[in-house]
């Protein structure tokens, strides 16, 4: 049914796409010269006994000469104007950048680079920052995770900002668009939300292709459910866990393993799919129930909020930039490993208040200990 939805909304918006009046106004010079070209003509139609002559008067100078002037004039005037806007058209591609990030990670083979698609959408010029650590996976297992980080990750930062030196914002576009690992994928949501506004990509596992975060999609108005367990600890509590449920459950029973005397705030959908986070508006919702809720905690008395994320990586990204760090408790993003004794043994630490750098932190082992 969503397939289905979005081919009708891409038939619609090519059928309903602009026309330039530009070849509306050749067209018409065009049609004149051709109906121009038929006078003095005559045309019989023959059926049996039947005979229909069709015939039309003969020209004069003002039809043989000043029609065809005027509509070649028509003509050249639509083609000089083509010729301006396509100038205009230039002038503001090559003002407007538009810097688009792909994280490669956990699917090595992509058939449609993500810039491609980005071009598509975004007027300006096309610069590619990819963010590559397929060779630092295994298993779908990040190896040497706080390596990862620092040589592939925390450089994104100025990487930017040297792309963005001497722009103005009003000509820039950010755009992301990755499969790394979530807690990746949080730190660079909270990096680029300083830049200003991201347009952000996911990957559809039905079409097999980068698909827009927007408002074509269906807004389902779900929310986060609630559920809170507040384990053994001393009230109020500096370490919480705050684990979200969009496309999977979370491993809530791992969580307690790995995490046996914080308390665990769980934010759940209802109804958890791989299809149900394409409309922006819905992100946009759910990252503010996230952020608020992480104020509550903050409020309570948290110092540090562990985040546990079953999400896609648009979710992860627009979480990360809606997430306050200013203001909020700290934040550590988990990375989860089924198979691991372990399930969630690293972590990025967001940059906050008084911390410019975000770093990645192995979860110690006194706090498993059951």
């Amino acid at each position: 049914m969503e397939t289905s939805k979005y081919i009708l909304i891409k038939l619609i918006d090519w059928k309903t796409r602009r026309r330039k009046i530009q070849y509306l106004i050749m067209l018409l010079g065009a049609g004149i010269l051709s109906a121009n070209k038929y006078l003095g003509h005559s045309l019989t139609l023959q059926k049996g006994d039947l005979q229909l002559a069709l015939s039309m008067s003969e020209g004069n100078i003002i039809t043989d000469y000043f029609v065809n002037i005027t509509a070649i004039l028509i003509i050249l005037g639509g083609f000089i104007w083509l010729l301006i806007d396509a100038y205009q058209e230039a002038k503001v591609t090559v003002r407007k950048k538009v810097i688009v990030i792909e994280g490669r990670g956990l699917r090595k083979v992509m058939t449609n680079p993500l810039h491609k698609t980005a071009a598509k959408h975004f007027t300006g010029r096309i610069d590619r920052l990819d963010i590559d650590i397929t060779q630092r996976i295994r298993d779908g297992e990040v190896i040497y995770p706080q390596d990862t980080f620092n040589n592939n990750i925390k450089t994104i930062v100025s990487n930017i900002a040297t792309r963005i030196d001497g722009i103005d914002h009003q000509d820039l576009t950010l755009v992301y668009g990755g499969l790394l690992p979530v807690p990746f994928t949080f730190y660079i949501g909270a990096i680029l939300d300083d830049n200003g506004p991201v347009s952000v990509f996911d990957w559809d596992r039905a079409q097999e292709d980068w698909r827009l975060i927007d408002n074509n999609a269906d807004d389902d108005h779900a929310n986060f459910s609630i559920t809170e367990e507040p384990q053994d600890h001393p009230s109020p509590a500096e370490d919480v866990v705050l684990a979200v449920s969009v496309s999977y459950q979370a491993d809530i029973a791992s969580i307690r393993r790995t995490f046996p005397h914080y308390p665990i705030a769980h934010l759940t959908l209802d109804s958890r799919a791989f299809s149900n986070h394409w409309s922006l508006s819905k992100q946009s919702r759910l990252a503010l129930q996230f952020t608020e809720y992480a104020k509550i905690l903050t409020e309570r008395g948290a110092k540090r909020i562990h985040i546990v994320l079953a999400a896609p990586s648009s979710i992860a990204l627009n979480f990360g930039r809606r997430y306050d760090n200013r203001n909020l408790a700290q934040a550590l993003v988990y990375q989860y490993q089924k198979d691991q004794v372990i399930a969630y043994f690293w972590a990025v630490e967001i940059p906050a208040q008084g911390k410019r750098e975000g770093s990645v932190l192995m979860t110690p082992e006194p706090v498993c200990a059951s």
